[in-house]
């Protein structure tokens, strides 16, 4: 296994004695206005764990907002699968000793230690409440509930499905909106790899994502942590659209500075971009073509380069097989850039493609795209999951 100290962001209060802290979950954050509504109502993020330890301090960030952000309260505890907690082992969480967390735009803030013993196969709920709406956000699939108007950070709560009725009438997936947090720390012992899955909206809708964690954790228990670095439209190569407000992120490329190694105790990259360098090109997010393949090697090669100056390794997905059959061009641009993938730019990569393209014509195979051509189903995320040979991370 690797030395913890590879990436430990520079940070002289990242080690106590022996242990260390290290990532174990992590959202990337967009303005919050673009996604959905947060105030006055408690939303929980439910938390995996697989990396056992005797500490927790969570991070949070207003980074992509232009107005300050608040939360009320801040709670943790243990929970099952559902998010349903146990009263009995509740936290309040603090920040220098204070119940509220304000963050100016742009802020960033680290909570206090809290004490909390943990250990591989549990769950944690995060709740969060804020009486105004936060200006910064994102979802993560199936790990977000939320609770109609009301601050129930401290018990249990019937969950509003209202969002996800709206998701089923538009099929296209809404999850729940977490406001302004950012990673979760545990003080370890442990020596895990830690991978970043930096990606577009297959990454953040978790449709691959959380099969590919159970699988992980099933087969590798206190030894792996995989965290979510994944904003909906996000390209690799270029920031978000003009007249977009931001809720695209910046390129990838950019943004693998404060959304990935951020994060502690990183070992791997695995990096799920390029698909909206075609899709959103000569479109109506964006009217300037597609890059050519010689910008595409480029922009990977400078990837690649400064994950490996990093200490880190990059595996690549290639991108995925959406239909582009009323444009040609894109398609083979597609094609060339997953060539490009494969041709050993980076230190490996995951053929997704192979295993989601539908044989007979341009497209996903039956059953594993929704409506839109493009976002995945569960079946073609567990599909794209189930495909990747863990070893390329844990082969050490």
């Amino acid at each position: 296994m690797r030395n913890l100290s590879i990436n430990d962001n520079d940070d002289n209060n990242n080690t106590e004695g022996s242990a260390a802290w290290v990532t174990i979950f992590s959202q990337s954050l967009i303005p919050c206005g673009m996604i959905g509504r947060s105030a006055k109502l408690t939303t929980r993020l439910v938390v995996p764990v697989n990396v056992g330890g005797s500490a927790l301090r969570l991070r949070f960030s207003n980074r992509p907002a232009k107005k300050e952000s608040r939360l009320d309260e801040v709670h943790i505890a243990e929970s099952d699968e559902s998010g349903a907690i146990v009263l009995s082992t509740g936290r309040q969480v603090t920040f220098n000793g204070n119940k509220e967390l304000v963050l100016a735009a742009g802020a960033e803030a680290v909570s206090d230690r809290i004490e909390m013993p943990l250990r591989a196969g549990q769950y944690l709920a995060l709740s969060l409440y804020s009486a105004k709406q936060p200006h910064s956000a994102n979802s993560l699939g199936s790990h977000g509930i939320r609770s109609r108007r009301g601050n129930y950070c401290t018990g249990n709560f019937e969950v509003d499905r209202r969002e996800y009725l709206t998701g089923r009438l538009l099929k296209m997936p809404i999850d729940t909106t977490i406001p302004l947090f950012r990673g979760m720390d545990v003080l370890t012992q442990e020596n895990p790899v830690v991978i970043s899955c930096l990606g577009d909206s297959n990454t953040q809708q978790c449709r691959w994502y959380t099969p590919l964690l159970a699988r992980l954790y099933r087969a590798y228990p206190g030894k792996a942590a995989l965290l979510n670095a994944g904003i909906s439209g996000n390209r690799l190569m270029k920031d978000s659209p003009p007249g977009w407000g931001n809720m695209f992120g910046a390129a990838g490329i950019k943004r693998v500075e404060y959304d990935s190694f951020a994060d502690h105790g990183l070992s791997h990259i695995l990096l799920a971009l390029g698909t909206n360098d075609l899709f959103q090109a000569e479109s109506r997010f964006d009217k300037t073509p597609p890059p050519a393949p010689e910008e595409f090697v480029g922009i990977c090669r400078d990837m690649a380069e400064k994950i490996h100056a990093r200490g880190l390794k990059v595996i690549a997905m290639t991108l995925y097989p959406i239909s582009f059959d009323k444009a040609p061009v894109k398609e083979k641009l597609r094609l060339a850039y997953n060539d490009i993938i494969r041709g050993g730019v980076f230190d490996d990569y995951i053929d997704v493609e192979g295993v989601l393209k539908n044989p007979g014509k341009p497209g996903y195979r039956d059953g594993y795209a929704i409506a839109d051509g493009v976002h995945l189903t569960e079946a073609g995320g567990k599909a794209a999951a189930d495909s990747v040979d863990l070893a390329k991370f844990m082969g050490y």
